[in-house]
């Protein structure tokens, strides 16, 4: 340890204390984003149509502090960010973000038929310049669903109902209705 020695003054007193603790920075672990969830799963959804939110947080297992300052999905993925703006964290050791009420919405908007998978994690920095934070991806995924078109539903429809031929059997007058009935 170094001693101050520079200042002559009797009323000031160098605590040795605070200086061990400022030299023992040097050796601390960065900060380590840990998900709250490993996977978010969001089910089937109907393609060209946006899923209900669900939401993701991190924790910062390491010994240094965090600021995440944007989500980043992989690329080309179906996946989004669910709000307007993204209200970015500090992260201290031990503690997790978003902290309530805030919250990190994620969507999902397939944009095609079949499973879909993607990944989201937080981009961060360290404020103080050190270590970048370790980051741990969320795992994304989903499944885009289609329709049946209208029309295909009528002629199956059409094809499986009863056609009625006459008008009513208790009626002196019975007649048929339909062409493909006979008398």
């Amino acid at each position: 340890m170094t001693t101050f020695s520079g200042w002559k003054n009797p009323g000031v007193v160098i605590c040795t204390a605070v200086l061990s603790a400022l030299c023992a920075c040097q050796n601390v672990p960065p900060a380590n984003l840990a998900p709250g969830n490993a996977t978010l799963s969001f089910g089937n959804v109907l393609v060209g149509t946006t899923s209900s939110s669900q939401t993701v947080s991190w924790q910062n297992t390491g010994g240094d502090v965090a600021e995440i300052y944007q989500l980043k999905f992989d690329d080309n993925s179906q996946f989004a960010y669910g709000a307007a703006t993204f209200q970015g964290a500090v992260v201290n050791p031990g503690a997790s973000a978003p902290q309530a009420p805030n919250a990190w919405p994620i969507v999902f908007k397939p944009r095609a038929v079949g499973a879909q998978t993607g990944e989201v994690k937080p981009d961060a920095f360290n404020p103080s310049g050190a270590n970048r934070p370790l980051r741990t991806p969320v795992s994304l995924q989903g499944n885009g669903v289609g329709l049946v078109s209208v029309g295909d539903l009528s002629v199956v429809a059409a094809a499986r109902r009863p056609i009625q031929c006459w008008t009513s059997a208790a009626s002196p007058s019975a007649r048929p209705v339909h062409p493909s009935c006979s008398s």
